[in-house]
């Protein structure tokens, strides 16, 4: 669409080019979508032939450079390019989703129809997906075009989240990639609204479990790291250690004057195992009803801070 593009289920990312020997689709619509002014737009997409010709074929370094047998895909960043996130939905049993989110002329924060608003590809079962939201409409946005001014340090970009994967599985969210200045100057956070967590996705990528269902409501993305209260930011990981002793039991140390005020144990179901109390900076547990597998540990210190860190059991 006018916006941008994401990648299929190959991971390939398509250039604004298609090479000869390869298909495409187009989804016409027979009215504007309403609240947008595509009257303003350079070719309103609304109305009229589509109409393909000579005019359109371009030769030089972009013909015939990109087919979808092949891997890869280059990243790149320009100031004087439109803001534009792609980020990507990954998964330890081969999920992978992408959705984009661009920040381009014409474009308004409401539904503007395909030209610039994408809903995901639905034709298909997907066994686990990301999407983006808007406000009062009833779809699951692929690409996702905004108005280009409302990108500051206020914005929240609602992802929303689905899986009918009912076996452990560990899920992954990634940046792709970047263009325009805002985007390639700023941290970009997500905000995990189940776990409590800012995670910064500009320095790596967050890896979480989650029960089967819809959840329009757990992730946000976010350009300021104090989204949660200072009590609730995600810590540094070498504060805090867990070492699994010779007798299976388990000791968890904060490496620092801090006590350790709790401790919930979850298996990469999302599902509470044990919830556990701590009076001092280290803490022996034995939890003899964890079979080996991964897990994730969310203490609460005694200054209420709250760090999550996933670790595995082998004994």
């Amino acid at each position: 669409n006018w916006t941008m593009q994401t990648a299929g289920g190959d991971g390939v990312n398509p250039s604004r080019y298609i090479p000869s020997g390869q298909s495409f689709f187009m989804a016409y619509a027979n009215s504007p979508a309403p609240g947008n002014l595509f009257s303003s737009s350079p070719d309103p997409i609304y109305q009229g032939t589509v109409t393909f010709n000579n005019s359109m074929r371009v030769k030089g370094t972009t013909d015939n450079s990109q087919f979808f047998r092949t891997s890869g895909g280059s990243s790149s960043n320009n100031k004087k390019q439109p803001n534009k996130l792609w980020v990507n939905l990954t998964s330890d049993n081969g999920v992978f989703n992408q959705i984009a989110v661009g920040y381009v002329d014409y474009a308004t924060n409401n539904d503007d129809g395909m030209a610039y608003d994408t809903p995901r590809n639905l034709s298909s079962e997907l066994f686990s997906s990301i999407y983006t939201l808007i406000s009062g409409v009833d779809k699951k946005f692929a690409i996702q075009g905004k108005y280009k001014n409302s990108l500051d340090f206020t914005e929240v970009i609602p992802l929303g989240f689905d899986t009918s994967i009912d076996v452990a599985t560990v899920y992954t969210l990634a940046i792709e990639k970047v263009e325009g200045d805002f985007l390639s100057s700023n941290p970009i956070y997500l905000k995990d609204n189940g776990m409590n967590i800012v995670h910064n996705l500009s320095e790596s990528d967050y890896s979480f479990t989650s029960e089967v269902g819809e959840f329009k409501d757990r992730f946000e993305l976010v350009f300021q790291s104090e989204t949660l209260s200072d009590k609730e930011a995600q810590m540094n990981s070498n504060i805090l250690t867990i070492i699994e002793l010779k007798d299976g039991r388990v000791q968890i140390n904060t490496n620092s004057d801090l006590n350790i005020n709790s401790v919930k144990i979850i298996d990469i179901l999302g599902r509470t195992l044990y919830q556990l109390k701590g009076t001092s900076p280290s803490e022996i547990y034995s939890l003899s009803n964890l079979s080996q597998s991964t897990y994730i540990a969310k203490i609460e210190l005694s200054n209420g801070q709250i760090i999550t860190k996933r670790t595995v059991k082998r004994r």
